[in-house]
């Protein structure tokens, strides 16, 4: 009966990391993901990795490094053999890997199963809006395994060749996927620091940085990084660099996990060492400048309480309360609640993996339009729809007969034009620069943006698509006259000069 009992505790806990897993995932609706699998695409056709870009109108022929080539090449290679279905799939194993990662490290760190599992779910449930089939996602694995190294090293006080190189594999994994190795290797040093242990500080930081460099680049990273470092500041009109809203699902996961941490730390100020508080306060002030940051600042978090739980020596209210709702929770009979549990997670897969991706946050059928009624290009997009577009425009090997104008990489439309983008895509004065780079023949724009009034006031430009789903949405214009010949072939309504759209059932206007 014990065994039986361990082993139902076994299959209790992974039923709560699937769970956790299905609850996150949910279908695809990053902008981004479409464009790493252009790239991706283009990698595995050409077999090397690009050194400049091939997809943008201003960027293309110059120097650029595709620092997340290894889960782009994931990405298309999924993409190629099992579509939309099988990036579900993988967003899900995504999923499950980073609930299992995060519940096994703060399991460990902490030495309580039952409390460590609960911290692993709720920050998991946290990032529940920043959670997408991304290469940034991975990284919080990567940061919660590197910090659970560190910590073996602190605890043997002696940095073995084992736990060194396993530092080292991961920052090789991380320099491969993301540009954010700079967050792993100030981890490990604020989670190391210690004056007297200075040897230990010093292989752990080396091993971790000698991993940054085993990349095609060389290292090369690092100088993109430094070249890029501000864009998070600089560019706060993009969703993700806005600063942390106290409305917000993922804020108020954030101050009540810190709240959380500061008083147990009250109670037990000596168990940690103050660069480890230094470094619950880095992150956490990196989250509220720029929420892309607050699963990170989440991920530490929760290790630091994992620390604090084990190394505790005081009774205080809220251990007590943990551990009084333990002792509940096994009075639940284990197979009815992992029965309810699994069911709820078949169920959230299902809907997951059916959905498979929010149709509604692209434009596709305004992009389906302009491919059927093979309408001129340029196409002037704007920032958040240059993924897709690029996606759809492009062939098996990743490659574009007609570049975008614009997609989701601050990193290579140069900065006057981007600078120039928002002037146009907030109706800004010379909204007309960007569109006159552009040069278009045809503008797949978002309903919400002032430049869609503004365009049809001019006269020059004619709606020919609405998004019929919603008002808002991707709507299509096109040239006056080129209006005219294509309202022979689809009678469309007279084109008005003006914002006076009526919808018809297909869309078209």
């Amino acid at each position: 009966m014990h065994t039986l009992g361990m082993h139902m505790n076994k299959i209790l806990w992974l039923a709560f990391v699937l769970l956790g897993g299905t609850y996150v995932a949910g279908p695809l609706i990053d902008p981004d993901l479409w464009w790493h699998i252009v790239i991706g695409k283009w990698i595995l056709a050409h077999g090397e990795i690009p050194t400049v870009d091939h997809w943008t109108m201003f960027g293309r022929g110059e120097p650029w490094r595709a620092y997340s080539w290894a889960p782009e090449a994931l990405f298309a290679f999924i993409e190629s053999h099992w579509s939309l279905t099988g990036l579900v799939v993988a967003k899900l194993f995504l999923a499950f890997a980073l609930v299992f990662s995060l519940a096994y490290i703060v399991v460990r760190i902490s030495g309580n199963w039952f409390s460590g599992t609960a911290i692993a779910l709720l920050i998991m449930l946290s990032t529940t809006f920043h959670f997408t089939l991304r290469p940034q996602t991975f990284v919080w694995g990567y940061l919660a395994w590197v910090i659970y190294f560190a910590e073996g090293i602190r605890q043997d006080k002696k940095a073995s060749l084992k736990a060194l190189f396993s530092i080292f594999t991961v920052m090789v994994l991380w320099a491969n996927t993301h540009l954010s190795t700079v967050l792993g290797l100030g981890a490990i040093g604020l989670w190391l620091f210690d004056p007297k242990q200075s040897k230990l500080l010093v292989s752990a930081l080396a091993a971790g940085f000698l991993g940054t460099l085993v990349t095609p680049y060389l290292g090369a990273e690092w100088l993109t990084f430094f070249g890029k470092a501000n864009h998070a500041l600089h560019y706060t009109w993009i969703a993700e660099f806005k600063p942390a809203h106290l409305l917000e699902y993922p804020t108020a996961f954030l101050i009540l996990t810190s709240a959380l941490f500061i008083a147990l730390f009250w109670n037990a100020p000596r168990a940690l060492a103050p660069s480890q508080v230094a470094l619950f306060f880095v992150f956490l002030f990196g989250a509220l400048a720029v929420k892309k940051f607050i699963p990170f600042s989440m991920i530490v978090t929760s290790l630091l309480i994992a620390r604090l739980i084990k190394e505790s020596g005081k009774q205080n209210n809220l251990l007590e309360g943990l551990r009084r709702l333990e002792v509940f929770f096994h009075s639940i009979p284990k197979e009815g609640l992992t029965f309810v549990i699994l069911v709820f997670v078949f169920l959230n897969a299902r809907f997951t993996v059916r959905k498979e991706f929010v149709t509604e946050a692209f434009p596709v059928k305004a992009i389906d339009f302009v491919q059927e009624q093979s309408l001129d290009f340029p196409i002037l997009n704007d920032f958040g729809d240059g993924g897709y577009l690029m996606y759809r425009l492009s062939d098996e090997r990743g490659e574009l007969a007609h570049p975008v104008a614009i997609d989701g990489r601050t990193n290579v439309t140069p900065p006057d034009k981007i600078q120039r983008f928002v002037n146009a895509f907030f109706g800004k004065p010379k909204w007309y620069e960007f569109v006159t780079d552009v040069d278009p023949e045809t503008v797949i724009w978002s309903m919400d943006s002032p430049l869609v009034s503004i365009l049809l006031a001019t006269g020059e430009w004619c709606a020919a698509f609405l998004n019929p789903d919603k008002q808002s949405g991707a709507i299509v214009l096109i040239k006056s006259h080129k209006y005219q010949i294509l309202k022979e072939d689809m009678e469309l309504p007279r084109c008005n000069p003006f914002f006076q759209i009526v919808k018809e059932d297909n869309g078209v206007l």
